[in-house]
């Protein structure tokens, strides 16, 4: 019988393995519009803005579960709350953490969706929500009026999972039809499941994962495997956006701007590990690392001393520098912080020595 940690950890990994996808097709046009130095600035901060995102939001991720009457919400509800359970259990987590990470509430059936009154309770209820999963089953009839609703609830929240429920009582091919003209009338994918006996669950629980980060980051929080890849992630995405600060042409040392990704990644991977730490507290740590004021002149020499070779290097001094410094708060975070300085510059030196003769390597392989 397969493990249920197993099953769901690896629905995680592959969520994780998604985050910086989206965010190197914003780099990637960014560059493409860098000839355009007006407006320059304005792109550096799309770049530092994007990597705080994550840092602010402490949402908890919670599931709104709506639909007809009988067409098996709570049982939905149960399961759902069920899964996590075990999950919390096979992880050897205590299961009341579920309840810190993971909130799920049930409505009761509304006959009549378009009652005044039942739309504002569901506008109330929607606004603490961060993903809504709309019900229905195998032997309701779907049709107009649900799209109007769907539409309504899309409407309220960007993140809406439309289930089929009850698929037990089907045949394959009658399954198909009922899920082919469900997704013909409402527009969207439809998710069949069953929710009595488990069918399909690992599938919605995927698409939670994936609408929730929220989720992986308290996750990560108590498993070291999902940590250190988590964080890991952050690092590279950091290293892609440091390309991006050194290609950008601004009125400002590149440094300033590159500081401020570095303290977001800092920040970020803080909140992985669940340590508290003031942005002076990592501005004092990466200084002592890695020289401060000598590393602020080494990207003024580089640039006027190598008009062609500079940047190459200053990607490199970037990426070697963001790289090491993510490592080293990797280090620090895992021991609580209890590092000394002396021990964070070993490792920081370690870590760049690493990277720069991997990025080298590569470059001459080229």
């Amino acid at each position: 019988m397969e493990n249920t940690s197993d099953v769901y950890l690896e629905i995680i990994k592959k969520a994780i393995e998604k985050l910086p996808a989206e965010k190197k097709n914003k780099l990637d046009k960014i560059r493409k519009e860098l000839n355009d130095n007006s407006s320059n600035l304005k792109k550096m901060v799309d770049i530092l803005k994007e990597e705080y995102i994550s840092i602010l939001n402490d949402e908890t991720p919670s599931i709104l579960i709506v639909g007809p009457p009988n067409v098996g919400k709570t049982t939905l509800a149960k399961a759902l709350i069920g899964v996590s359970k075990k999950l919390m259990k096979d992880l050897k987590l205590n299961e009341e953490f579920i309840e810190k990470i993971f909130k799920i509430t049930d409505t009761p059936g509304f006959k009549d969706f378009y009652n005044l009154s039942n739309c504002e309770k569901i506008k109330e209820l929607a606004k603490d929500s961060t993903t809504i999963i709309l019900v229905f089953n195998v032997d309701y009839e779907i049709t107009n009026e649900s799209l109007k609703f769907y539409q309504f609830l899309k409407e309220i929240k960007e993140n809406v999972i439309v289930v089929l429920n009850k698929i037990d009582h089907l045949k394959k091919d009658e399954l198909y039809l009922k899920v082919a003209k469900a997704e013909k009338i409402l527009g969207t994918d439809v998710i069949p499941i069953s929710a009595r006996y488990d069918k399909n669950l690992k599938k919605l629980f995927s698409i939670i994962i994936n609408q929730n980060f929220q989720l992986i980051f308290f996750l990560a929080r108590e498993i070291p495997e999902l940590r250190e890849k988590l964080s890991n992630k952050c690092i590279k995405r950091a290293i892609l956006n440091s390309i991006s600060i050194i290609s950008i042409s601004l009125p400002i040392e590149d440094i300033y701007p590159l500081l401020g990704l570095q303290i977001a990644l800092v920040l970020e991977i803080a909140k992985i590990y669940g340590e508290e730490i003031t942005i002076g507290r990592i501005k004092e740590i990466i200084t002592a690392i890695t020289g401060g004021y000598i590393f602020k002149k080494l990207f003024k020499f580089l640039s006027k001393s190598f008009p062609n070779a500079g940047k190459i290097l200053n990607i490199l001094v970037a990426t070697a520098g963001t790289y090491a410094i993510g490592k080293v708060f990797q280090v620090y975070f895992e021991s609580k912080c209890t590092k000394s300085i002396d021990e964070l510059k070993k490792i920081y030196k370690k870590e760049y020595k690493n990277y720069s003769k991997g990025y080298k390597e590569e470059k001459d392989e080229n």
